[in-house]
């Protein structure tokens, strides 16, 4: 009779076991599911505020990158849009983020210039001749945005 009881038992727990890991999978694919529908979303109005970018590595040669210096840092990603180009840092310190900076002042990106040096360092300058920059760096992500002037 013990024996009976125990089999039961075992078969109480076994079955409850797999209702709780298909309940947990089926949460868990809910859960993804959303998620990648979030991000679908989120792409899809990017995409509508500053058109389709295509994410590359490296510096580009394109004429936003033909108006600055180019970096000395790593670039571990990059893309242009209807909003310019930008490029991510790769591992960039604050002092070779000021050493870019001094670099895109000499390049003559110093009409309406403003720099902020604190809990995150911002640069920004255009060259006159159509061109700024907004260059960053908080928490230890860093990067540059070069665009022609937004007229509002």
């Amino acid at each position: 009779m013990k024996k009976i009881v125990l089999i039961a038992v075992i078969a109480l727990f076994a079955g409850s076991a797999m209702f709780t890991a298909t309940s947990c999978r089926s949460k868990a694919k809910k859960a993804a599911d959303a998620a990648t529908e979030l991000e679908a979303q989120i792409t899809e109005e990017v995409k509508e505020l500053v058109g389709d970018v295509e994410v590359t590595t490296g510096w580009a040669d394109n004429d936003y990158t033909k108006q600055v210096p180019k970096p000395e840092m790593a670039i571990k990603a990059s893309g242009e849009s209807g909003l310019g180009y930008s490029a991510a840092f790769e591992n960039a310190t604050i002092d070779q983020i000021k050493v870019y900076v001094a670099k895109l002042k000499e390049a003559g990106f110093t009409v309406d210039a403003s720099e902020t040096d604190g809990e995150f360092y911002i640069f920004t300058a255009s060259n006159g001749n159509d061109y700024s920059v907004l260059v960053s760096m908080a928490e230890g992500e860093s990067g540059i945005l070069i665009s022609k002037p937004i007229s509002l």
